[in-house]
Order: C-alpha cells, then structure tokens, then sequence
C-alpha cells in the first residue's frame, strides 16, 4: 500500500509480460528484490506496476534476459507533470484554480434565498445589496447580525432573517410576516371631512358606509359624481358636524369588449438563420466580452438561458454566462380561416376580461359574434360588480356657510 501511494506520488509504470516469458519475468523480480504493487493476470499477460526507476531497472534486465516486456509511459502525479511539462497554460491555470479556490472563502460568490413565499427573491437579493451582502464582498468586513438587523427595520414584510455563510455561499434565510388582519377602507384617511360620491354611472348593489350618512339604497341608479353617502352630520340639536365618510359602495357597472381579427394576416416564417450574444457576469458584474459579428437581422426572437459555472462539478464559480440566441424570421402574407380568426378574437376577448377582473367580479356577460366573409367580430357587453366609491372633500367654505347658518338659527 506505501509503495502504491509512494509510485503515485513519485511517478510509476507498468511492465507487461506475456506467453512463455511470465515465469522468467517472475524469477528476474525475485532475484532483484523489486518492490511491486498491483500485480495481476490480465489474460495470458502478467502486468506489475514499479516505481519509475525500479521499473526502468527491470525492464532492462528483461531485455538483457531475452524476455519479451511492455513498458508504460509514465503514470502518476509525476507523470501528469511530465506530460504537460511544456504546457504552461495548464499549470498556470491550475494554479489559478487553487489560489482562487483557497481565497474563495473570504469572498461572496453566490446569495440564495430560501424561505420567501409572497416577498420576491429579487427584492430581497436588492436589499442585500444595498446593504453590502453581494457576490464579491469581503466576508471578513460584513458584521452579519447588523445586516440583519438593517433589513428588518427597512422591511414590512419580512420578520426574522439570517444570513449563514456556507463556504462561499451566502444562505439567507427568511421568515415572512404574517400578512395583518386587512380592515376594510383602512387605506383610506379619516382626516377632514369628505362625502363618498360615484366614480362612475352605476346601478347600487350593496351600500356599506361605516363612517356618514348613506343616501342611496339597493337598486338605485346614480350617475358620476353624485354623492353616496355624506360626511355632513346633523346632530340631535340641529347643528351640523362634519366628518370622512368611510366605507364601500358595490355597484353594477357597464363594459363592452370588442375584438375583430381579419382572415387576411401575417406569420412568422423562421429562416433557420441564428446568432448569438454572450455576456459574462462575474461577482454580479456583467461584462460583454463576446459578442459574435454580423448584422442583426430585422426581425427576430431572443431566447435567453444563463449558466453558472464550475470547476470539475464540484466548486460553483461566481460567473454566470448569459446568452442570447436570435433567431430570424420573415412575415409572409397567408389567409386565416374562419375558425382560427374566431379563436384570435377569443383569445383576446379573454385577456381584456382578465384585465377587467383584476379590480371587479363579473355579474352577467352577453356575446355577440359577427362574420362578413373578411372579418371575425366579437362584441361582448358586461356587467360587473365594484366599488364605486370615491372620497371627495367638502369644501371648507360649505362648511363655514353652514355652520353661520346655524349660528343665525339658534340667535332665532
């Protein structure tokens, strides 16, 4: 075992003997007192592994002998060096390798987030950053626990979190608040006074004003602007107080989609030209370093993927390759059919309802198709159910005329 992990370290190789020889190979062996290691049959040949010069000594014998033997080049670390002896790329780069593997734990290479379910990792990672916890930062000169202290006071949404430095790889760790108890109109402020008037023409669903005088009911139809509920409040002795009416006011509202597609259009036809661009970001720095020649065509898709790099798929090296693949096309004139022209309107009828029902939930939805021989319509009239209630401030001046007439009033 020592000599096999001395023969790798100085260098070995392996002499192969084969047929009738094998026996006086064995007895020259002997008689030399050669140290072997990994001795074994293989076939009708007999191979043993020396070190470099034991074996350059028998496999001279053998050949004073008359016996008939293979010699190997030279095996081990030894003869890794001997082999790319005139390549100084390699050991300058291994070098390189290991210097930079070495120093790799003082520096960031990497920041993976774990934990986050509703706050963006992006959004993290730029916090982060602004707080000096990025790839390439001097580990020694980060005082964690501060960092982390920092980012809890500039965000809402994040409660406890923990950067661990897992070699090279900064682990942080969160913990998302929990999102609070949202009481309804709390977005909405409560100084001054101020009436809740209609956004919009609308048929009245469902009033609920917490704060004021509600003054529309089920079914009632209202036009924009007029009041819904009011901030002026007469009290038990007829004067008059004004507050920030609050509240919501769910009320039917009135849309038209309309989409027409034409069976006369354009598609995309790849010319199976491609290119691409390649930029290299190291320690988050984005560098263009290559970049292929060429015009870049008219029209064209980019198709982007990155890549981190390693070193023997072991070590992840803080550089990412981005490339971008361009790939040509020509629009040519062709002639939709009617099904395929209705299925285009379809579709973005659909994407503007989606729109539509970000802010407001569907109560009914009529469709009316049209076909002319040239030309897919389709018109759909909907009804949908939202708030419509948007604060409105009462002018100072009202206020003081009324308040002058109660004045006169109770002087009466």
């Amino acid at each position: 075992m020592i000599a096999r992990v001395i023969g790798s370290l100085v260098g070995y190789r392996e002499i192969s003997v084969g047929g009738e020889d094998r026996a006086a190979f064995l007895n020259l062996i002997e008689r030399d007192g050669a140290r072997t290691f990994h001795s074994r049959f293989a076939g009708d040949n007999f191979k043993a592994c020396l070190t470099n010069g034991a074996a350059k000594r028998l496999f001279a014998e053998c050949e004073a002998e008359g016996v008939a033997a293979e010699l190997s080049p030279l095996r081990g670390i030894a003869g890794l060096i001997h082999r790319y002896r005139h390549r100084y790329g390699f050991f300058i780069g291994a070098a390189a390798l290991v210097a930079v593997t070495y120093f790799s734990r003082y520096f960031i290479w990497n920041v993976e987030v774990v934990g986050n379910e509703r706050v963006p990792t992006d959004e993290i990672v730029a916090e982060l950053d602004a707080l000096g916890v990025r790839p390439g930062a001097y580990i020694p000169s980060l005082d964690f626990e501060l960092i982390a202290n920092d980012f809890l006071l500039a965000s809402d949404d994040v409660s406890w979190i923990s950067v661990n430095m897992c070699q090279s790889l900064a682990l942080v760790e969160v913990l998302e608040r929990k999102k609070p108890y949202e009481v309804p109109y709390a977005d909405r402020p409560k100084e001054g006074a101020a009436n809740l008037v209609a956004s919009e023409d609308c048929e009245i669903v469902l009033p609920e004003v917490t704060v004021g005088r509600c003054l529309v009911s089920p079914g009632d139809v209202v036009r924009k602007g007029e009041v819904l509920a009011t901030g002026e409040i007469t009290l038990r002795d007829e004067s008059v107080a004004y507050e920030h009416a609050a509240g919501r006011v769910m009320a039917k509202v009135y849309r038209e989609i309309v989409s027409g597609v034409a069976l006369a259009g354009e598609k995309k036809v790849y010319t199976g030209e491609t290119t691409e661009r390649k930029t290299v970001k190291i320690f988050g720095k984005s560098k263009n370093l290559f970049r292929n020649g060429g015009n870049i065509y008219d029209k064209y898709d980019t198709i982007t993927s990155e890549q981190r790099l390693s070193a023997f798929d072991a070590v992840v090296l803080p550089v990412t390759v981005r490339t971008e693949t361009l790939r040509e096309y020509r629009l040519e004139q062709y002639t939709r059919t009617k099904d395929e022209a209705k299925s285009l309107a379809e579709a973005a009828c659909r994407a503007q309802l989606d729109a539509l029902l970000t802010e407001a939930e569907l109560a009914s939805i009529e469709r009316e198709d049209e076909f002319d021989g040239e030309r897919y319509l389709i018109t759909e009239r909907i009804y949908l159910i939202k708030d419509v209630a948007e604060a409105m401030d009462i002018p100072a001046k009202e206020q003081e005329d009324e308040k002058a007439n109660d004045t006169e009033n109770h002087n009466d």
